[in-house]
């Protein structure tokens, strides 16, 4: 299987990431994905299902997304069992100007020698270009969400 890691400082708090990451808002920081239903009727919590079609790595995928760990303002894990195998977490941990957002995943393509041959010409850098992409976007959406704010005389230092 192959992995990356890669985190990102947010100036927000836990309670202002969570909402973003959790929800279908990250449908639209993660354009790859084309569309996104939950199947499982409650949302929020640990075991619920949503089923994915989109682009991975330039690989067309569609897909079962079941998130076994599902901890508000902290962690969600998930995993896949298709033809494009993978497995994964976003975490969220407070720091002292808001918050360290970090995704990691793991991830196998089918076909054995030629999934890795295919990964590692291609795959591999899309996935990482994508999820940089989708971590500026993340920052920026909430940083933003929170300058909105500040602007019509919330205080900043309750975020």
């Amino acid at each position: 299987m192959a992995k990356f890691e890669k985190s990102i400082e947010i100036k927000g708090s836990p309670e202002k990431v969570w909402p973003i990451v959790s929800r279908e808002k990250l449908m639209e920081l993660q354009p790859e994905w084309k569309r996104a239903e939950w199947i499982s009727k409650d949302k929020n919590k640990a075991g619920l299902t949503l089923h994915m079609i989109g682009e991975v790595g330039g690989y067309k995928a569609e897909m079962n997304v079941e998130f076994p760990e599902w901890t508000e303002n902290e962690k969600l894990t998930w995993r896949t069992k298709y033809e494009l195998t993978t497995s994964g977490s976003f975490t969220i941990d407070p720091t002292k100007v808001g918050s360290k957002y970090t995704v990691v995943m793991e991830y196998e393509l089918p076909h054995s020698l030629l999934g890795k041959v295919i990964d590692k010409l291609r795959v591999h850098k899309v996935i990482e270009k994508n999820y940089e992409e989708y971590l500026k976007k993340l920052k920026d959406a909430v940083e933003n969400e929170l300058a909105k704010k500040d602007s019509t005389g919330w205080n900043s230092r309750f975020f």
